[in-house]
């Protein structure tokens, strides 16, 4: 199983290269759909690093969800408040698609990185 998140990661890593790759090469502006290639990466390899911590339901890992959940809220709430913030100054200009795919990609790659260091911490 663990394997199973290292072959998908290095499949999506793949897809977003090739995703960045076309982009460049056609000459156009940044792709904001290779940001979910990019997050799903970033979520198959946290997965394939956590699978050992995570795999008994201990109270260790029950004590990593926990706190990964809790700090994951308070930096989504910084978040927002930041793209509220930018968005009202209006220093650059960004479609509302655009600017959902960069808020899926944020609600996908923070939990991950905090469980990660979370599971350092404890």
């Amino acid at each position: 199983m663990k394997n199973l998140f290292l072959i998908c990661g290095v499949l999506f890593f793949l897809m977003f290269i090739l995703m960045i790759g076309s982009t460049f090469i056609a000459g156009e502006s940044f792709n904001y759909d290779s940001l979910i290639f990019l997050s799903m990466v970033i979520l198959s390899l946290s997965q394939y690093y956590m699978f050992p911590h995570l795999k008994e339901n201990d109270e260790r890992s029950k004590e990593i969800k926990v706190k990964s959940v809790f700090y994951s809220m308070i930096v989504f709430q910084g978040l927002v408040g930041l793209i509220l913030l930018i968005l009202t100054i209006n220093p650059i200009s960004i479609e509302t698609v655009d600017l959902l795919k960069l808020i899926i990609t944020l609600i996908i790659v923070i939990p991950s990185i905090l469980m990660i260091l979370v599971s350092k911490r404890i």
